[in-house]
């Protein structure tokens, strides 16, 4: 039995069309998996960021317990009673997104027994203060307990954090090859239909054009030499319906091209969001936590490697806490975007780093200076903040926002780390504060 040319095309196109819709299958599946990864990425993000702003909290719980110890001013227990109040909210809140990680619940459990011990040491000296015994709260800081505890903390959150990391590259890594594979099958799509065109092409000049070609000589033989033309006859429809289904199936390629396209570019550009996302604070626009440990650690390597100063200046807005109750917590957002944006204007150097470590705290990161310099440099920042002119009638120290400072300026060693810089310059911190504030101090 002879199989007619309609027939063969019918089965031409339903293959074209099955193949079609395998690819779509599996790009829908594809592009599934890869909102999935996508999730995980960004739930792993918010782990990483959460377990900072956590050590953020309990810093602040610290410096509130210092501060009314050394001064026995009531305002140094606010900090001190959020950061309590904080830690304990985000170590639920990193409970419940490691629900399904038995290893990091954990972790979080060691964390949690430690942090219970580090606010009963603090609870401890605060309550002797209260009671006039001062010097016997003093004596429980300087056997260190409390900074040994700290240490064991930083060390499981930054174990947590580590691997988290590690699930981060896992899952970031997992994402790519879900992308790989979409384009994969966005190309090898393409490629199948070019195939599929180019097969039928041919198809159509062998069985179409060529008879057709042989039919015009064949006619214009016959034509010429009287003689009757006895080529078999062509359905014209046939050639119309392939015409138009032809036209249909380039449209349909170009479509479902445009298509792939269009949602490749929008997950690179959900995947990009989501990584810029992870080391940039929200509110202020300025790096974080977690980018300042990234650009730190490789600028001590540079700074240890040149032989080169690295100075670090950690800042703090004077009074915050009276502007958001004077003024409501919008305003308060509001000042800490105009204190970015002025630390970020001064920022003129490739090598000039600013970042939002936490509540109202800054730190700006530059190099090439001497402790002369560093310490003038800051001056300029605090200068530039207090020429602002925002309103803080709370302020003890001015009508306007002031920040204190502490500075550190280096030129790094091997014991050098991020963590002694920062406890220097919050040392310097805490010292320009207990001096009066809207002040910078470069010397413990």
């Amino acid at each position: 039995m002879r199989i007619g040319i309609r027939k063969k095309l019918v089965a031409l196109f339903g293959l074209l069309i099955a193949l079609s819709l395998v690819h779509y299958f599996k790009i829908k599946q594809a592009t599934e998996d890869a909102s999935r990864q996508l999730e995980w990425v960004e739930h792993t993000h918010e782990v990483i960021v959460t377990s900072e702003i956590l050590l953020g909290q309990l810093r602040d719980a610290e410096t509130g317990q210092r501060g009314y110890l050394l001064t026995g001013e009531p305002d140094y227990l606010e900090p001190y009673l959020s950061g309590v109040e904080g830690t304990k909210s985000l170590l639920t809140t990193l409970q419940s997104l490691t629900v399904d990680n038995a290893e990091q619940q954990e972790t979080l459990q060691q964390v949690s027994a430690l942090v219970d011990r580090k606010f009963a040491e603090l609870s401890e000296t605060i309550e002797f203060a209260r009671a006039g015994d001062t010097e016997r709260a003093l004596q429980i800081v300087k056997e260190d307990v409390g900074k040994h505890l700290m240490d064991r903390i930083r060390d499981q959150i930054g174990g947590f954090r580590k691997v988290e990391q590690q699930l981060l590259i896992q899952r970031e890594a997992a994402y790519e090859r879900s992308q790989q594979y979409l384009e994969f099958l966005f190309f090898a799509e393409v490629i199948v239909l070019i195939l599929m065109i180019f097969a039928i092409s041919i198809y159509i000049q062998r069985t179409l054009v060529r008879p057709l070609v042989v039919m015009a000589k064949d006619a214009k033989r016959s034509e010429s030499d009287g003689c009757r033309f006895n080529a078999a006859s062509t359905s014209s429809d046939e050639i119309g319906a392939l015409a138009r289904a032809l036209t249909s199936m380039q449209k349909a390629i170009d479509e479902r091209t445009a298509e792939l396209e269009e949602l490749s570019e929008e997950l690179k550009r959900e995947r990009d969001n989501a990584l810029q996302s992870s080391v940039t604070d929200a509110l202020t626009g300025l790096n974080n936590r977690r980018k300042f440990d990234e650009v730190i650690e490789n600028e001590l390597k540079r700074a240890y490697r040149d032989r080169s100063y690295l100075d670090l200046t950690l800042l703090d807005i004077d009074f915050f806490k009276s502007i958001n109750d004077t003024y409501g917590h919008a305003k308060g957002d509001e000042v800490l975007k105009d204190v970015a944006q002025c630390l970020k204007n001064m920022s003129r150097r490739p090598n000039d780093f600013v970042f939002r470590i936490g509540g109202e705290e800054f730190v700006f990161l530059t190099s090439r200076q001497d402790t002369r310099c560093a310490t003038a440099f800051a001056e300029q920042l605090r200068a530039s903040v207090e020429a602002l002119q925002l309103p803080n009638q709370g302020s003890k120290v001015s009508d306007f926002v002031t920040v204190s400072a502490g500075v550190v300026s280096v030129v790094p060693g091997p014991e050098d780390t991020t963590d002694s810089l920062l406890r220097a310059a919050d040392r310097r911190l805490y010292k320009a504060k207990s001096e009066g504030r809207n002040r910078v101090v470069a010397a413990d």
